[in-house]
C-alpha cells in the first residue's frame, strides 16, 4: 500500500511462480501500486484467493476479484496471522477454533 516503495515488476514475475502457475497467469501494472493478474482457469483464481494472505518483499498484498465499481477505501481490512515468540506462560491462552 506504498506504491513508491513497491517493486511491482518483481511482484508480477514472482507471484505466479510462488503459486506454481507461471504458464497460466499473466500480470500487468495498473499504476499507483495496483496490479492485475489474468488467470486462464477460474479454479486457479479460487485457489490463489483461498490461500491468502500473501506478502512479497516484506509488503502485505491484498488480492480480490475485479469488480467494475469498488470502493476507493478498499481494502479496509486484510486478515493475517502473527506469530509471537517468547510469551511467558501466564499470558498465554488456549486457542479457540
Amino acid at each position: 500500500m506504498n506504491p513508491v516503495e513497491q517493486k511491482i515488476k518483481a511482484l508480477l514475475t514472482n507471484l505466479p511462480k510462488i503459486w506454481k502457475l507461471e504458464e497460466q497467469v499473466t500480470g500487468k501494472d495498473l499504476g499507483f501500486g495496483k496490479f492485475q493478474f489474468d488467470f486462464e482457469k477460474d479454479e486457479d483464481i479460487e485457489g490463489v484467493l483461498r490461500l491468502q494472505p500473501y506478502h512479497f518483499d516484506y509488503w502485505m498484498i491484498a488480492l480480490a476479484r475485479w469488480q467494475p465499481k469498488r470502493s476507493p477505501l478498499y481494502p479496509s481490512e486484510i486478515p493475517f496471522w502473527v506469530r509471537v515468540l517468547g510469551v511467558p506462560s501466564e499470558f498465554r491462552t488456549v486457542p479457540k477454533l
